[in-house]
């Protein structure tokens, strides 16, 4: 367990430099203080540490834990892309579409169903919302959700853009009622569906026991 917090410190270290890297030539001025922030180790590794610990505590070593692991490690990754240059690059969804492809078919056939029709709903209700908002979302969160469907399922997918539009709706009043931004300023929305999504892992025994929410493996039984 030590070994796989200290790995996860360093992970968290290595995710945001490569962050920092891959956006340094189109980065956004707009974000300048929040990527100072995210920039020392401390922060990124200890966030990205809090993130697994939770994991860990709920699923221990199991290909839960491992699914949990590359599903947040994309999510963290692509919320500083988004937070540093407003960019989702195609790379991370592919890798999350992959990664909970090959471990939901070892789950069999109820698992890998969940997760084409979490995929389905994540891109469905995103692109639903590009579509009538008229490019009020960008191609890159859609098919973020794709994966995060893929990897998370029906429930947890849906779990996950509630909370991620709850906290983007709230973030976003109080900093229009603040006259940080102003109503036309685009406001990076990855970083709400990123911790909507882990949000929704770190709950998902809570939703299982508490609510009677039956999740299919590998989030339940």
């Amino acid at each position: 367990m030590i070994l796989f917090l200290v790995f996860s410190f360093f992970c968290g270290v290595f995710l945001e430099h490569e962050a920092q890297n891959i956006t340094q030539n189109v980065r956004l001025e707009e974000t300048l203080g929040i990527q100072h922030f995210f920039s020392r180790p401390l922060i990124s590794g200890g966030i990205f540490l809090i993130m697994m610990t939770g994991f860990y505590l709920i699923w221990h070593f199991s290909f839960s834990l491992l699914l949990a692991f590359l599903i947040g490690s994309c999510l963290f990754f692509t919320a500083l892309t988004d937070l540093y240059s407003g960019y989702v690059f195609d790379v991370i969804p592919f890798l999350m579409v992959l990664s909970a492809f090959a471990i939901r078919i070892l789950g069999g056939k109820t698992a890998f169903i969940d997760g084409i029709l979490g995929a389905g709903i994540g891109v469905g209700i995103m692109g639903a919302i590009r579509l009538f908002s008229k490019g009020g979302v960008g191609q890159g969160d859609i098919k973020l959700m794709g994966g995060v469907g893929m990897g998370l399922g029906t429930k947890l997918t849906l779990c996950s853009l509630y909370i991620g539009f709850f906290c983007g709706g709230l973030i976003a009043s109080f900093l229009l009622l603040a006259r940080k931004v102003h109503k036309k300023q685009p406001i990076p929305f990855v970083p709400f569906l990123a911790l909507g999504g882990i949000i929704a892992l770190l709950a998902a025994p809570m939703l299982e026991h508490i609510f009677g929410l039956h999740l299919p493996w590998p989030w339940g039984n």
